[in-house]
């Protein structure tokens, strides 16, 4: 059997790079968002195993584990106020948010 494979070489014009510019900035600031929820929601959680201090404890308003679904329909309400936001691909955005 034989397999062929083909190499494309991409040459965008400047236009194009910077609307891949500005998708890649866009999925890097929902990337870092998404990340710094999970991690509050993480670090506000968590205490030494055998004590909990009220003076060591990072201690924040309670809200539910930030899931793929939660912070997806999060994305949507900030897309609606945010123009940054507006101008990304929404199926990137939901794509880095599920990575």
């Amino acid at each position: 059997m034989l397999n062929l494979t083909y190499n494309y070489k991409l040459l965008p014009t400047s236009k194009q790079i910077e609307k891949i510019e500005l998708n890649l900035a866009v999925c890097k600031s929902v990337w870092n968002h998404g990340l710094y929820v999970r991690k509050l929601w993480y670090n506000s959680r968590s205490c030494s195993i055998n004590k909990c201090s009220l003076y060591s404890e990072y201690i924040v308003e309670p809200f539910e584990y930030p899931t793929y679904h939660v912070q997806s329909a999060q994305l949507t309400l900030a897309k609606k106020t945010n123009s940054f936001l507006k101008a990304g691909n929404a199926q990137a955005m939901q794509q880095t948010l599920r990575k």
